[in-house]
């Protein structure tokens, strides 16, 4: 025996198990045939029957039907698997690589059981193509400087492998004495081999004298995988002393010493252990060339894994040449991992620390076990609110069950109808994972199902719900200007085609409700937005209007807004006609006038006899006068009492005295030139048109004011001639109320009023 140097590395136990469930696809790995070699046919093939790989997962070489290859037949080996994976598109997606008995064992390339070996199993060669490993491929730097070892990247991971991190493949062979041995094992293993955990046993046999240097180690990993099995409830046969092991009944795990063991000849013949093996079992020994070849009747020298693979274990690791004991797999890393649920694989290479070294590892990458079947999943779905055209849903899966999470756009009885494959294969299959967001852009009632899978069977549920169509979201007002002299009180009334529910703000922050038609009496003045959110219990929409609040009604319309006298010779009199409407709703009764401010003198009303009584919508013609007597800006205000409401309203008078004016306005006396018609339509919610006739051609101008008196446009302004004219106002962004239109010309004014509901 020659075991060398030991490398001392750090390790860690697995602190949870791999719960993953789901029926395992073999979509991921890769199988290599000979076909030079009609057992490599035979068993490649028999194994991907067994494991319905795909046609294109089958990677056909031809190279020398031998274990032992030298450099250059190992390159054309190389180039051949790479161009198929590159040319097929399978460089990325497998994660394992399978060679089969018949493609070669080694690569010698000369040097063996020295510290600058290039010579290295096929597999481990393999491992490495195609990705940033592959400068490792045929070279001696396993050992690094200070005697540490260059582990290979999923090393002591406690991880699902995936290529495309680790950057490597996970390599298995398929070989045994015979090919019917071959096919034996992989009958009794694959995916969640069953395995009686009351039964099954591990069989970890330890040297007493292999106790200094290197080797201690791996009789203290025997010890601690003892330890770490014993803790998870297995049964454990730790043997210390000098009896080598034999004819052990269900075994599940073994790891010896095997030939090497000082004590191997005394119980048994080259070191083979008798043992009955449960399906799915692996071994590891501690023995240098233990996959030295897998020929019968070439038993010389050390023990084989091949006649541990012929009595009936079904995975197991060994060494194609003299390696160092760093090689060796770590057993209670790779026993620790194997109970946790990774496969035989990554088990295997979490436990092995070499790269581009001796080892391989035979069987079955995928083969796992569990101690008890899963339940049958029986799934549900959490239950949805009926939905709105283009908004997402969002499905969430309950009561699974560890497996395959898949979503279908169809009841299960479809989905169930279509049959198998349910993956992304299935015509109805919309995506996967515990939950997922959907939706339409049509209304109506729709169903969508899941399944979990697991090893057991598959589980399916349904969930149903309604898309509603959106809602055109609209309410009426009883007035949108109010006065709080007239209680302030607004009644509300939803127009909505659909809607189940309301939700109402009017504007005042305190303000809610809750019904469709609710009435709201406002109690302070203010412009306030009234909201109304709408719901028909899939879609929801808002809408706002504005409503005015005024502390009291406006009582007079005045025509002009303000008195403007122009330019005015000094201490001459110029009279300016003063149009005054009711437009309260009420009668009013004017009380009494007052000018006032610093011009005040300069202004006079002529006598008028208070009080002056208007019906509703009557008026009256006062002139002004006003009489500068210097030159400059005059201004001052006529206050004009309503004793109904008890205010006072206001009107600017406005004058200028000139020695020389240009033009001074005398009292408005010219009869009615002209006629202006109610607008229409009225009311209007954006544009509406003003008609007017004229009997006289003149200065002509449209202002719009509102019910205070303020000026807020100029619709029109220019000069015309006789004839029928109209113009179309539009609001633009007015709120809605009650305005004024006046229509001048040469002076003398009239005024409708026009209703705008937006």
């Amino acid at each position: 025996m020659k075991i060398l140097v030991t490398v001392c590395v750090l390790f860690l136990l697995s602190c949870s198990p791999v719960t993953a469930q789901a029926p395992v696809s073999y979509d991921d790995v890769g199988v290599i045939i000979n076909d030079n070699d009609t057992n490599s046919v035979a068993i490649g093939m028999y194994f991907v029957q067994k494991r319905h790989i795909r046609a294109r997962n089958i990677i056909h070489v031809q190279v020398p039907a031998k274990e032992r290859i030298n450099d250059t037949e190992f390159e054309n080996l190389r180039s051949q698997i790479e161009d198929y994976l590159i040319r097929t598109n399978l460089e990325d997606s497998l994660n394992y690589l399978v060679t089969t008995k018949g493609v070669p064992l080694g690569v010698n390339r000369g040097g063996l059981g020295k510290t600058s070996s290039k010579s290295a199993s096929v597999d481990s060669e393999l491992m490495l193509i195609l990705d940033t490993l592959r400068v490792h491929i045929g070279q001696a730097t396993l050992i690094a400087a200070g005697g540490q070892i260059r582990a290979h990247p999923y090393f002591n991971r406690n991880e699902r492998f995936k290529r495309k991190k680790f950057h490597m493949y996970l390599v298995t062979r398929l070989t045994g004495l015979t090919k019917e041995n071959v096919f034996s094992y992989i009958d009794r293993s694959g995916p969640f081999t069953l395995v009686d955990k009351t039964k099954a046993k591990f069989i970890l046999d330890m040297d007493p004298r292999r106790s200094g240097g290197g080797y201690a180690t791996y009789n203290n990993n025997l010890s601690a995988a003892a330890t770490v099995l014993k803790s998870k409830g297995w049964n454990v046969v730790l043997n210390t002393d000098s009896v080598f092991v034999t004819k052990q009944a269900d075994v599940l795990g073994y790891a010896s010493w095997g030939s090497n063991d000082h004590y191997d000849q005394l119980y048994t013949e080259k070191a083979r252990p008798k043992n009955s093996w449960v399906p799915g079992s692996i071994a590891e020994t501690y023995v240098s060339t233990s996959a030295r070849n897998f020929q019968p009747g070439k038993e010389a020298g050390q023990s084989r894994i091949a006649d541990l693979l012929a009595e009936g274990c079904t995975g197991a690791s060994g060494y194609v040449f003299e390696p160092f004991t760093v090689a060796l797999a770590w057993v209670q890393i790779l026993f620790d991992r194997y109970t946790s649920g990774y496969n035989l694989a990554e088990s295997y290479y979490m436990s092995m620390p070499t790269l581009s070294w001796m080892a391989i590892v035979v069987g079955d990458p995928k083969t796992s076990i569990i101690t008890s079947y899963p339940s049958l999943p029986a799934p549900g779905i959490m239950a949805v609110n009926d939905a709105c055209v283009n908004d997402p849903v969002i499905l969430r899966s309950q009561n699974t069950q560890p497996g395959n999470f898949f979503w279908y756009n169809a009841d299960s009885a479809t989905v169930i109808a279509a049959g198998p494959p349910f993956d992304e294969r299935h015509p109805n299959f919309i995506g996967e994972g515990a939950w997922i967001t959907v939706k339409t852009d049509v209304p109506g009632n729709f169903t969508y199902s899941f399944a979990n899978e697991n090893i057991t069977g598959i589980g399916f549920a349904e969930v149903s719900f309604q898309v509603k169509s959106p809602l055109n979201a609209g309410f009426t007002v009883s007035a949108d200007t109010v006065y709080l002299n007239e209680s302030g009180l607004v009644q509300f009334s939803d127009t909505t085609s659909g809607a189940t529910s309301w939700n109402w703000s009017f504007g005042d922050g305190t303000g809610t409700a809750s019904e469709k038609s609710p009435a709201y009496t406002y109690s302070k003045p203010g412009m306030y937005t009234v909201q109304l959110e709408v719901s028909n219990g899939g879609c929801a929409a808002t809408v706002t209007r504005t409503v005015v609040v005024f502390a009291s009604r406006p009582t007079l319309a005045f025509t002009p807004g303000s008195v403007s006298f122009g330019d005015v010779e000094v201490r001459k009199n110029a009279q300016v006609g003063l149009n005054l409407r009711n437009i309260s709703g009420n009668d009013l009764a004017l009380t009494g006038t007052t000018i006032t401010g610093r011009d005040a003198a300069a202004f006079s009303l002529p006598s008028v006899t208070f009080p002056v009584t208007l019906g509703v919508g009557e008026s009256v013609n006062w002139n002004i006068t006003f009489t500068p007597p210097d030159t400059g800006e005059y201004k001052a205000t006529l206050e004009i009492s309503v004793d109904i409401t008890r205010t006072t309203v206001t009107v600017d008078l406005l004058g200028r005295g000139k020695t020389n004016p240009t033009d001074v306005r005398m009292v408005n006396t010219i009869p009615d030139g002209f006629v202006l018609e109610q607008n229409f339509p009225n009311p209007f919610q954006s544009a509406t048109r003003i008609s007017y006739e004229l009997f006289r051609e003149g200065k002509v101008s449209i202002e719009i004011y509102d019910v205070f008196g303020r000026r807020l446009a100029t619709a029109l302004e220019g000069y015309q001639k006789p004839g029928k004219y109209s113009i179309v106002f539009d609001a633009g962004d007015f709120p809605a109320g009650v305005y004024l239109y006046e229509l001048q010309v040469n002076r003398q004014a009239k005024w409708r009023k026009m209703t705008l509901a937006r």
